[in-house]
């Protein structure tokens, strides 16, 4: 460890660039050590209002209120990969950014995550880029069957991914409304599984067990920790993400995204260089959460255990579940091995996360039904009170329809 890296002891500031309900946890977690938080906070929901020293709300291209957060502190991270390069430029200059700005520019756009991974020799699906409707077209063309079409950059993203046959080049120009792509080959997925690498300033490394994790359209249905793999399989994947964390000189954490085709591949899907949503059950499951794990790796402490206490799985909570997550607490904290984590629900924003509820069990599809069940009582409770809005309407509505049939 050289002179400039040296361990921040507790009493020493950490800036959190994004805030939302992940830059709230990394806050908990810093507290908890002993350390103050500076915050930009860039979400709707200001969900770390309150645990930080300092907190500013902005928009994530707001460079001069990032630096204003940065220079107080002694490190800064981000919450998520999703922030402008300007503002992480601005941040560097006034104090130390893990990970770096090299690592993020990486992960936050597509077309240089896959030549960087091409390059270090990693297996990534057959993809081609298109910035206008003719590369569009032809990139479909050249790769031939159903193609995945994913926005270049995941910062301010303008579209959700989208599929077409290789044929509907047109259409699926208009569908992304002429924004800049990367065209990926569909495949044939038999799991999605992410390795979450934790690295520290010295180089040390701790990698978490795999998770595997079901999906609901295009948001994340569940994760569980351990995924269910064989035990080769298992380590095969904790070898590969380790590998692209040191390769990549991550100090922080880095998720890595794979698929396990099925005709037995394995190809790198994503690089995300912040907590992962595929770990929320890490902190039930493992004796370090990546929370606290992100803490000491940017602080020079020594990295945690990640070795499992208990099989957990882990659903988010998403802001048009208010009302059910509310009601339904008391029902849904009788499931033994569940927990509710509680971001904010003052003013939720439908679609984003309020919560996560986790359940841990004796195997992983134990954790899975149990949490299943719990998220039951979160949609039953959320339906009674609908079902209840609708009566109480239809009980006023009624009686003004019958008077004006007599009338």
């Amino acid at each position: 460890m050289s002179a400039t890296q040296k361990m921040i002891p507790p009493g020493g500031t950490i800036g959190v660039l994004g805030g939302g309900p992940m830059g709230r946890m990394i806050a908990l977690a810093a507290r908890t050590l002993g350390y103050r938080v500076r915050i930009l906070e860039t979400t709707p929901q200001n969900a770390s209002a309150g645990l930080a020293d300092v907190t500013l709300a902005s928009h994530r291209l707001d460079t001069r209120s990032a630096a204003e957060v940065a220079r107080g502190c002694d490190v800064v991270t981000v919450a998520f990969e999703d922030i402008a390069e300007d503002v992480l430029e601005a941040v560097s200059k006034q104090a130390p950014l893990r990970p770096g700005l090299s690592q993020l520019r990486t992960a936050q756009e597509r077309k240089r995550e896959r030549e960087w991974l091409e390059l270090a020799g990693f297996n990534v699906v057959p993809w081609r880029t298109a910035d206008s409707r003719d590369e569009l077209v032809a990139a479909m063309r050249a790769i031939g069957g159903q193609c995945v079409i994913k926005p270049r950059t995941r910062r301010g993203a303008a579209f959700h991914p989208v599929t077409f046959a290789a044929t509907d080049g047109y259409a699926a120009w208009v569908a992304i409304r002429g924004q800049p792509s990367v065209v990926e080959r569909a495949v044939a997925i038999d799991t999605e599984i992410s390795v979450l690498v934790a690295r520290g300033i010295n180089g040390d490394v701790a990698t978490y067990p795999p998770a595997v994790s079901a999906r609901e359209g295009r948001q994340l249905a569940w994760s569980v920790l351990p995924g269910d793999l064989e035990p080769q399989m298992m380590r095969k994947v904790q070898d590969l993400a380790e590998f692209v964390a040191r390769k990549l000189d991550v100090v922080g954490l880095l998720g890595v995204e794979m698929f396990l085709l099925t005709d037995g591949r394995l190809a790198i899907n994503e690089l995300v260089p912040a907590p992962h949503l595929t770990y929320l059950a890490a902190d039930d499951a493992c004796c370090t959460g990546q929370f606290e794990q992100l803490v000491r790796a940017i602080a020079g402490l020594p990295l945690g255990s990640t070795t499992l206490k208990r099989p957990t799985a882990a659903l988010s909570v998403p802001g048009d579940h208010r009302d059910g997550l509310v009601r339904g607490l008391g029902t849904t904290l009788r499931h033994a091995g569940v927990r509710v984590h509680v971001y904010d629900v003052a003013e939720p924003t439908a679609g984003r996360p309020i919560a996560h509820l986790s359940a841990s069990a004796a195997t992983g599809q134990d954790a899975i039904r149990l949490l299943l069940a719990a998220q039951e009582s979160v949609d039953r409770a959320r339906s009674r009170r609908l079902t209840r809005l609708f009566k109480e309407r239809h009980k006023r509505v009624l009686p003004i329809r019958k008077r004006t049939a007599v009338g």
